[in-house]
């Protein structure tokens, strides 16, 4: 069977490990009781501990997929940090070619992998470490968005700011999921007070979508997709109210990092790229969203750079007019027009009327 190295953290000098013949190796160093394959098919690791000296290990014979084969590994000993014995094993293609590969241990996989002996214990079903601080931690789908409430809770802004920017980035940076046109739910516990607050920010229909106005349109249950689908927006209310009753911030601060993302733009991770790509048909269904999400007749691709320049515009009228920009400025006049135009059913009213309860 032919050998391959691993370097190890704990030592100078080098760990040996064997290698299968279609490519994959079992590497240790990682310290009591932990081990890693890597192979170019599906990648799988368990461990067990026994007295030092073995270097032996066997795969557990499980059923291997369709078309699989599974492999065997044995580990010698080498430097101080060989774990005393290692299983592992890995599904490969059968008629696979050999490819060499090397498995480097460092400091920072020792950390990540040593994490996952302990996860059962703290009843989490992953391994990475806890974020722990004592200033405050902002959990967001994306890092951006993290970012900009992180930012703001460093400048002295609380908990409600740091919300409200991760939520205005979050619809800048993921457009197929909740912005500006949105609605908002919060819950906010004021310690010091020991009170608890609910905000329901979710828009209310067009006082003039009835029933007989969806019989007329030829309609015998609620559209799910359309311009008869859309409520008056609570999204804007829902943070002007949380900025004015809890916020440290003014409004425009917590919007900010969004406004300066948007202009400028941002780099499309590759979970977005796919819902874009998914989407395509749709967008192209309607001449402003493919105008705006479809730069160049199609979806931008993993790493390429996005603005949305319509989207910073509204949000600097919101930042610099309030809530007012969105409900009675030029932006509801857009969104007046646009529903005149697909034969909407909302008016002035609907909008300049909406409060958050």
């Amino acid at each position: 069977m032919p050998k391959g190295s691993a370097f190890c953290p704990a030592s100078s000098k080098s760990t040996r490990v064997s290698k299968s013949e279609r490519g994959g190796f079992c590497a240790d160093g990682f310290g009591e009781g932990a081990g890693l394959a890597f192979s170019e098919g599906k990648i799988e690791f368990s461990v067990s501990q026994s007295s030092e000296g073995k270097g032996g290990g066997r795969a557990f014979y499980d059923d291997a997929p369709p078309g699989r084969i599974k492999k065997e590994f044995s580990t010698e000993k080498g430097s101080r940090c060989i774990v005393p014995e290692i299983i592992c094993h890995d599904y490969l293609p059968q008629g696979g070619r050999m490819r060499r590969q090397m498995a480097i241990c460092c400091a920072a996989l020792s950390i990540f992998w040593l994490s996952a002996q302990v996860t059962s214990a703290q009843d989490r079903g992953q391994a990475r470490s806890m974020v722990i601080s004592k200033n405050g931690i902002v959990a967001a789908e994306s890092p951006l968005a993290a970012q900009a409430g992180v930012r703001i809770l460093e400048n002295g802004g609380n908990a409600v700011d740091a919300a409200i920017a991760t939520n205005a980035m979050m619809g800048v940076v993921e457009p197929m999921m909740n912005g500006i046109s949105g609605d908002l739910f919060a819950i906010v516990y004021d310690a010091k007070a020991d009170k608890l607050y609910g905000l329901n920010a979710s828009g209310w229909a067009p006082k003039g979508l009835t029933i007989a106005f969806l019989q007329k349109q030829g309609l015998r249950e609620m559209p799910q997709a359309g311009i008869n689908s859309v409520t008056v927006p609570g999204m804007v209310d829902g943070w002007q109210k949380l900025a004015d009753k809890f916020g440290r911030k003014k409004l425009a601060e917590d919007l900010s990092a969004a406004i300066a993302t948007a202009r400028i733009g941002f780099p499309v991770p590759e979970m977005d790229a796919a819902y874009w790509n998914a989407a395509v048909d749709l967008l192209r269904s309607n001449e402003a969203a493919s105008k705006v999400y479809l730069p160049g007749d199609r979806a931008p691709k993993m790493g390429e750079i996005f603005k949305n320049e319509d989207v910073a515009w509204s949000l600097q009228q919101i930042a610099e007019h309030g809530r007012d920009a969105f409900y009675k400025g030029e932006i509801a006049r857009k969104i007046l027009a646009a529903e005149k135009m697909h034969g909407g059913a909302m008016v002035e009213e609907d909008l300049s009327k909406y409060s958050a309860e």
